[in-house]
């Protein structure tokens, strides 16, 4: 009922199962009654089980009220004597009384009258937008904007605005974010920009800013954000290494070289800065994108081994092959390893462009002593892409290693057709660097190639030797 019930009841046992029971007018006018049951109809010994049930509908009002007689005989209560409830039924949410009211207003129109008060807007709000009834939602919607909220309204407010449109919850969302965008993503992206890019950044500001991201409940505002940071810093790197390789020569030398000199510190020192943030990407496993991304940077190896085949860089920012490797090794491990699931696609192209970044500082260094962390990276990174290649399908691995094996070979080779001639005739093109590279990283697949290739070498050499005696 509306308001209160008054039921008149007695013991079970004093009754039989199914009398009813006395009933009162109550508030505006609803007939309150009900009758008696007993647990499977029988008496119970030593005490009594009351059931209130609606005298209209049959369904149970109070279930299982179990008392004790000792206990009522203490109250002054004996057999005989009737019980007096008075039950207080008071309205909840998204009761049917809420879609009564709906659908009144859907005849009457009298909106004016039926929202009166914030909690009422937003009840009828929640079954308005159920039943779609566009014009109640408006009138709730317009009642809602210019009244104040308690905290509880408020919360209330929030969970709904995501069932409105947008149009509609635009000023109603203004009070709750006023930015218009979610002040948090913002908050943590300024935390890591500012940690990144600040000159005096320390292990413990870093380790504070890794610490705030693992304990972040919104695993997709982390992503977005993170992802967000790394585009920002993966430009940056990508700009100034273009900037240095195609320079706009205006002024004198002094300036072309300082504005060179610049262009490679802000590529290092973002190149850093990208490091971390694909260390803690990995760490939190948000990467999926990012490798994605990483494998589509053809310019960017490109510039890049355009600038490791200058000198200039040695004197300059001699860490900056490292740390572009270090990146690469990081995503193309977790890769290898099952922590980042890439498609084949991606796996491809990740072996494809950046093996040959990898060839040029092989190549770079080996007129200067490597460093033991140097070579062990380039190692670490050599049985990473094998071990991308050994699983991936057989055409594409082959495919892989054709174009592994020709800037490790070929590109040692004189210009001069006498010493390529000499080394053909000398049963191998292959240089130390790159049969190691055979042995240690393409295995079966990179030695059946190789055989085929000496294979059509020796017919070559075959064919050019017959012609020279014909012609003799």
């Amino acid at each position: 009922t509306r308001n209160n019930a008054t039921f008149t009841v007695g013991p079970a046992h004093d009754v039989k199962d199914g009398d009813a029971v006395a009933g009162e007018e109550e508030g505006d006018g609803a007939k309150v009654g009900g009758h008696i049951g007993k647990p499977g109809g029988k008496e119970a010994k030593g005490g009594g089980s009351f059931m209130v049930v609606c005298a209209s509908c049959g369904r149970p009002i109070v279930a299982a009220i179990t008392t004790m007689m000792g206990s009522l005989r203490r109250c002054g209560l004996v057999n005989n004597d009737l019980f007096h409830f008075n039950l207080g039924v008071a309205f909840a949410a998204g009761s049917i009384q809420l879609h009564l009211i709906i659908l009144e207003l859907l005849y009457m129109n009298e909106f004016v009258v039926a929202v009166d008060r914030v909690s009422t807007a937003l009840d009828l709000l929640l079954v308005a937008l159920e039943l779609l009834f566009e014009e109640c939602v408006r009138w709730c919607m317009d009642f809602l904007k210019p009244v104040s909220w308690t905290d509880e309204e408020e919360k209330q407010m929030v969970r709904l605005i995501s069932f409105c449109s947008k149009k509609e919850s635009k000023e109603l969302m203004s009070r709750v974010w006023p930015s218009g965008e979610d002040s948090c993503e913002v908050m943590l992206q300024g935390l890591i920009s500012s940690t990144m890019n600040s000159y005096d950044n320390t292990a413990f500001e870093k380790a504070f800013v890794g610490k705030i991201l693992r304990d972040l409940l919104s695993r997709e505002t982390m992503k977005r954000v993170l992802e967000k940071v790394f585009r920002m810093s993966l430009k940056m790197v990508n700009e100034s290494l273009e900037d240095y390789s195609s320079p706009v020569f205006r002024g004198d030398q002094n300036e072309t070289e300082a504005i060179q000199r610049l262009n490679l510190h802000k590529a290092s020192t973002n190149g850093k800065h990208l490091l971390w943030l694909l260390e803690r990407m990995i760490e939190l496993r948000v990467v999926d994108v990012t490798v994605r991304e990483w494998s589509e940077q053809a310019g960017f190896t490109t510039d890049l081994q355009r600038a490791f085949r200058d000198d200039a860089w040695r004197n300059i920012v001699s860490g900056l092959p490292t740390v572009i490797l270090r990146c690469t090794f990081r995503l193309t491990n977790a890769v290898s390893i099952g922590t980042i699931l890439a498609s084949r696609q991606v796996r491809k192209k990740l072996v494809e462009d950046w093996l040959s970044v990898l060839v040029v500082c092989k190549d770079n260094v080996s007129a200067t002593p490597i460093s033991p962390n140097n070579k062990s990276l380039y190692l670490e990174l050599e049985e990473t892409f094998q071990r991308i290649i050994s699983i991936l399908p057989m055409l594409d691995a082959q495919e892989l290693v054709k174009k592994s094996i020709e800037p490790l070979t070929c590109g040692r080779l004189d210009s001069l057709p006498q010493e390529e001639f000499l080394s053909l005739l000398g049963g191998a093109r292959t240089s130390p660097p790159a049969h190691q590279f055979l042995v240690n990283t393409l295995r079966e697949v990179g030695v059946k190639l190789i055989s085929n290739v000496l294979s059509g070498v020796g017919k070559e050499l075959e064919r050019i030797v017959l012609d020279h005696l014909q012609v003799q």
